[in-house]
Formats: structure tokens, C-alpha cells, sequence
């Protein structure tokens, strides 16, 4: 019953980080659009929001949840082909989780987001 209990709390803890993450990630594709005037890659959006070096398949199964929920559209065949569909300033989610507010804070300042 134990084993039970724990695994509904961490079933609802990622439940609730999924919007806020995809809140990161609208904010770090038009961030990343404005400073380099091209879309980023799979992997530039998983480093862009704190996720591992190896999290591009993470990465990409929040955009394409994002795109069927019609925030982003995808190109295919279009290398950088991930387009927002609304203005930077509609918001998906606010952001509560005190870990992600740390990484969008972390966010600021990558250098990924800045002209090298």
C-alpha cells in the first residue's frame, strides 16, 4: 500500500511539471527566435531549459504535445522547422514549481541564447 502511495505522488508531480515545462520551452523557442532570428534544434531546446545533454527525444515529445495543442507548428522536412504560432506574450502556463523557476531563472543567462 506504501509502494502504492509513492508512485501516485510522483505520477502527480510529473503531471503538474508537463505545462510548466512547456512554458519553458515556448519561452526558450522565442527567446532563441528573437537572439538568432532562426528556431533552435531538438537538442538546443532540451540544454535551453535544463533538461540532460541527452533529453533531445524529451525535447521533442514536448513539441510535438505543444504542436498538437496548436501553440507551435513543425515544418517537416525543414531542418529548424518549429514555428510559434502565437506572440511570445500569450502564456500557456504560469510557471509554480520551484525547481523550474530556478531553471527558467538559469535560463537568462545560458550562453546558448547568446551571439557567440
Amino acid at each position: 500500500m506504501i509502494a502504492d502511495t509513492s508512485t501516485k505522488k510522483h505520477r502527480t508531480r510529473e503531471t503538474l511539471m508537463i505545462p510548466q515545462r512547456k512554458q519553458l520551452i515556448l519561452n526558450f523557442i522565442h527567446e532563441y527566435r528573437r537572439i538568432h532570428e532562426i528556431s533552435p534544434k531538438y537538442l538546443e531546446i532540451a540544454k535551453g531549459i535544463g533538461l540532460a545533454d541527452n533529453a533531445e527525444g524529451t525535447a521533442h515529445t514536448y513539441v510535438q504535445q505543444l504542436a498538437k495543442e496548436g501553440w507551435l507548428r513543425i515544418i517537416p522536412g525543414v531542418a529548424r522547422g518549429i514555428l510559434p504560432v502565437f506572440p511570445p506574450d500569450r502564456i500557456y502556463r504560469d510557471i509554480t514549481d520551484e525547481d523550474l523557476k530556478v531553471i527558467a531563472h538559469r535560463q537568462k543567462n545560458l550562453r546558448i541564447l547568446r551571439r557567440l
